[in-house]
C-alpha cells in the first residue's frame, strides 16, 4: 500500500542520527560525500510510497 513521506522530523533524526557514524570531514576521491538524513529520507520515501528510484522526487 502506498502512502505519502515528506521527510523525517527532528526529532525523529534526533532519535537515529546517534546510530551513525561521524560524517566525513575531507572528501576522498571520487563522489561527494551525502549527508546520511538526505540518504535515509531517500530510501524511506521509495519504502513508504511504493515509487521506483526512476521517479523519485528531487527535493527530498
Amino acid at each position: 500500500m502506498a502512502g505519502e513521506f515528506t521527510g523525517l522530523t527532528d526529532a525523529e533524526w534526533a532519535v537515529i542520527e546517534p546510530f551513525l557514524p561521524e560524517q566525513p570531514e575531507k572528501p576522498g576521491k571520487g563522489r561527494p560525500h551525502a549527508f546520511f538524513r538526505d540518504i535515509l529520507n531517500t530510501i524511506l520515501w521509495v519504502l513508504i510510497t511504493g515509487a521506483r528510484w526512476i521517479i523519485m522526487d528531487p527535493k527530498i
